[in-house]
C-alpha cells in the first residue's frame, strides 16, 4: 500500500508507524487527529514547520541511539512518548496532551540517558 500526503517524509512516516499492528492501540485515533490537524494548519507555516520536524527528528535520533546501546526498557519508552506528546504539542495543541511537555524536559530526560548509554 502507498502512503502519500504530500508533506513531506514526516508525515508519511507517522501514518504508517500509527498504523502498524504495535501501535494501532487506544493512542492510534489521537496520533491520526493530530496529523490531520498539522495538515490543515500548515498554510503559511511551511518554514516553521520544517524547523520544529528538525528539532523532533533530532529527538528521535538521540533517543534511537540510546535504545541502540542500552536495549528496550519502560524508561526509553516513556522517553519515546514523551517525544511523541511533544509533538501533538506543537503541531495540534487543541487536542492537549496528558502531560506538561516541553523541549527543555525532553532534553532533561535525554542528557542523563545519554550519558548512561555512553554517547553524551
Amino acid at each position: 500500500m502507498s502512503l502519500t500526503l504530500g508533506v513531506g517524509a514526516g508525515s508519511d512516516r507517522r501514518v504508517r508507524r500509527s498504523l502498524e499492528p504495535k501501535i494501532v492501540d487506544q493512542e492510534a485515533p489521537l496520533k491520526l487527529k493530530d496529523i490531520a490537524h498539522r495538515l490543515e494548519g500548515l498554510q503559511g507555516r511551511i518554514q516553521k514547520d520544517a524547523q520544529t520536524s528538525g528539532e523532533i527528528a533530532a529527538f528521535e535520533a538521540r533517543l534511537a541511539s540510546i535504545v541502540a546501546r542500552l536495549g528496550a526498557r519502560p524508561d526509553l519508552e516513556d522517553a519515546r512518548f514523551m517525544i511523541e506528546e511533544y509533538r501533538v504539542a506543537v503541531f495540534a495543541q487543541r487536542l492537549r496532551t496528558k502531560g506538561k511537555v516541553s523541549a527543555k524536559r525532553i532534553e532533561s530526560v535525554l542528557v542523563p540517558l545519554e550519558e548512561e548509554a555512553g554517547v553524551r
